[in-house]
């Protein structure tokens, strides 16, 4: 609807400026076409009263009729002008004689007057109503202008102005356009940062309430003096416990904030993965001998890429704590690297409880439990890091897995991007 009356403002434009066109072309033609009958009507009038003087001499005169004739036909020689200046002064009658003595000269300089009056009335005429009509072409777009900005002050950004035009409003259009799309990303993004900022602080809100009780709890039961010295040394101990579990929460939450908000600069080097993961599962040794599981690994060796070590040994140990924390007793956790061509993979199974179809679909979201997780102490943050991180190096992580039997992580890098 606004292209269709965008159009048709333009077409009345167009209309306006073509009929203005043709009537100063007609203007032109018509003066062209009243001098060019004016100096036709001069030279008949001219031609007319030589004739008729013509006439008068030769009736006079009929013995000179040829001498007379040929005066009016034939160009005069200088002698017989200076004659002819001399003899006529004797009666008044010179170049510098007033318009007025000559009637054919005066009655046609009237009307040529006339006309080149009309003439220059008409043309100024024109001049006026193209300025009238010009401003208030300049006065619309500047009103459009306006109208559009006071939408955009009022939070619409869905009217552009039509950049169909040329020339300096054309390109002033583009740029307004412009300025309201880039106006527009940056109060969605600012949205959408405030949105953010509501839900972190939410989440760290939500998380850190149990534990603060807990510890309200515990420092409440300190304070009676009658307990023994071995229960306060337990609640001492569990107060440590929830002091240290909030401390690494609030430490995720952050890491994962700034991943998020893309307010962290990965420091990525061509290194290798085998020797990253040795290490990841190195500091897994003592729980893996704790749950008595067995660790199975297949690493493809000589698999180098480009990646930030610190940040992507965080996604690998919170993979790999997931796994041994819902895997049985003597169950096993497998370890694969591989690549093709195209791709380079990373899997990461167990053989625990496995995650339910219903649960498998909010796995990697924040602060998301298993209904039926067998660990409830986890506070659903760790899965959903991993997979910050993983994006963020270009990658993407999936699951896959079954009640009963266990479930495997995908991480998997293009080869065009690592």
């Amino acid at each position: 609807m606004k292209n269709k009356t965008s159009a048709m403002k333009r077409s009345r434009e167009l209309a306006i400026w073509a009929a203005m066109i043709i009537s100063a072309i007609s203007i032109i033609l018509a003066a062209w076409a009243g001098i060019r009958l004016s100096y036709t009507k001069l030279s008949s009038d001219l031609i007319a009263r030589n004739i008729e003087v013509i006439g008068g001499l030769v009736s006079a005169h009929p013995e000179l009729e040829e001498n007379i004739v040929n005066a009016f036909v034939k160009e005069p020689t200088a002698e017989e002008k200076n004659i002819g200046h001399s003899y006529a002064q004797k009666y008044g009658y010179s170049t510098s004689m007033p318009l007025k003595y000559e009637p054919i000269m005066d009655r046609h300089y009237k009307h040529i007057l006339i006309l080149c009056l009309a003439i220059v009335g008409t043309g100024f005429a024109i001049l006026i109503l193209l300025h009238y009509f010009y401003n208030k072409l300049i006065q619309r777009r500047v009103q459009l202008v306006a109208e559009a900005a006071e939408r955009i002050v009022e939070g619409d950004f869905s009217s552009k102005l039509p950049e169909a035009n040329e020339g300096e409003f054309a390109k002033l259009t583009h740029q307004f356009n412009q300025m309201s799309r880039i106006l527009e990303a940056n109060i969605e993004s600012s949205k959408s940062e405030r949105i953010f900022l509501k839900n972190i602080i939410s989440d760290i809100s939500h998380q850190l309430k149990t534990p603060l009780s807990s510890l309200k709890i515990f420092n409440e039961l300190l304070m009676d003096s009658e307990m023994d010295k071995g229960t306060q040394v337990q609640f001492y101990e569990k107060s440590e416990q929830q002091l240290e579990r909030m401390e690494w929460l609030i430490k995720n939450l952050l890491k994962m904030a700034r991943l998020e908000a893309g307010a962290i600069d990965l420091h990525k080097e061509q290194r290798s993965l085998e020797d990253t993961l040795r290490k990841v599962l190195e500091g897994f040794e003592e729980r893996l001998e704790e749950k008595q599981l067995k660790l199975d690994t297949c690493i493809k060796e000589d698999i180098s890429f480009s990646y930030d070590e610190e940040w992507l040994s965080e996604a690998l140990s919170n993979i790999l704590k997931n796994a041994i924390e819902h895997s049985f007793v003597d169950g096993i956790v497998e370890v694969r690297v591989s690549e093709t061509p195209v791709i380079l993979r990373i899997e990461i199974s167990d053989t625990g409880e496995g995650i339910s179809e219903e649960d498998l679909l909010h796995v990697f979201k924040r602060f998301y439990k298993g209904k039926n997780s067998i660990d409830r102490s986890g506070t659903g943050i760790g899965l959903a890091l991993a997979k910050a991180i993983v994006e963020s190096h270009g990658g993407l992580i999936s699951a896959r897995s079954k009640e009963g039997q266990g479930s495997t992580f995908t991480i998997v890098f293009p080869k065009g991007i690592v």
